[in-house]
């Protein structure tokens, strides 16, 4: 399946109680991370601890420095003497660790810690009371549950590691776990040791937040204002348009005679049609300019001075026929002319 989105916005979501809101915050922080360029996260590297492996007998094996930079990005430094005032971090060898899985109803989120501490009699294979356990990774599974990763180690292998002379002050104690974050058992940053104070991150982590939040704000804006801007162009050109138009028929209106009525045009056809003999054929009729004109052939020789109308006759091609074209002269209210 696709993602979409950031790489970092699909990673496990942290547990969100009272007693997990630092990890929360660091879960943020780290993910903000993703945004800062990588010449500029790994630059700015400290010293964070000395670096030590605990195995079975209580021996050590300095490891080297772990150091940080000043955006949280961690690296082992190979070092064969350590700095005397660094605290320690301890992996403990994985013949001292206990590690398996365990599928738990989705609820259990809410306190995930307590929820596999009231398995540990099923899950370790010594008593509940001698061992200590670490929680990681809450991973969707079938149905409305979840699988969890888990750490089981001996509680006198973590106090034998407390109490060794040559690891105080310890601040970590973590065990391996492949292809993810290490199991925790002990995560103490106020023992000593120079360390940036995460609050410089938190605010660099916000202000980030912000210039990119007012970058995208700026960038939509200008996007509505050319929209806006198109917008208001095109309603412009419409308006100019329908003016123009208006104006164009306002002068076709004013330039064009006044029709006479359509009652009044129409009884003036009738009344020339009828003033023609019978036998006429009509070829045109037309009321145009207040006048009504009528063409026809009419038999030859008639009479055309007794009409109501103007009677102008020529000769025609037709063997009997004579053409007539009588005109009416009209006033625009409908009364004929004098």
């Amino acid at each position: 399946m696709s993602q979409l989105g950031p790489a970092f916005l699909h990673r496990p979501l942290p547990v969100f109680d009272f007693r997990t809101v630092g990890r929360a915050v660091a879960w943020i922080i780290d993910g903000l991370r993703f945004w800062i360029p990588a010449t500029f996260r790994t630059t700015g590297w400290q010293a964070e601890t000395n670096h030590y492996q605990f195995s079975r007998g209580g021996d050590i094996a300095a490891l080297g420095v772990i150091e940080r930079s000043w955006a949280g990005e961690r690296r082992l430094y190979a070092k064969t003497v350590g700095d005397e005032l660094l605290p320690s971090s301890v992996i403990i060898d994985d013949a001292l660790v206990f590690r398996t899985s365990l599928n738990l109803p989705r609820e259990a989120m809410r306190d995930l810690r307590r929820a596999v501490e009231l398995r540990l009699n099923e899950l370790s294979p010594l008593p509940p009371q001698e061992v200590a356990s670490s929680v990681i990774g809450a991973r969707p599974a079938d149905g409305n549950r979840i699988n969890v990763d888990i750490a089981i180690v001996r509680k006198t292998t973590l106090a034998n590691i407390r109490e060794h002379q040559a690891l105080q002050p310890v601040a970590k104690i973590i065990a391996a776990n492949e292809g993810g974050e290490p199991f925790s058992f002990l995560n103490n940053q106020d023992t000593g040791g120079p360390h940036r104070p995460k609050w410089l991150l938190a605010i660099a982590a916000l202000w980030v937040s912000i210039l990119l939040l007012g970058i995208s704000l700026q960038h939509r804006s200008a996007m509505h204002a050319q929209a806006l801007d198109t917008y208001q162009d095109d309603l412009r050109q419409a308006i100019d348009a329908a003016r123009a138009e208006n104006e164009r028929l306002h002068n076709l209106q004013v330039a064009a005679p006044p029709s006479l009525p359509g009652d009044y045009a129409f009884a003036e056809i009738v009344s020339a049609i009828k003033a023609l003999p019978e036998g006429s054929v009509i070829e045109y009729v037309a009321v145009q300019n207040h006048t009504v004109q009528l063409r026809a052939l009419a038999p030859a020789g008639l009479d055309w001075s007794d009409v109501q109308y103007s009677a102008h006759v020529t000769p025609s091609d037709r063997d009997g026929y004579e053409a007539v074209t009588l005109t009416k002269a009209t006033t625009p209210s409908g009364g004929a002319e004098s």
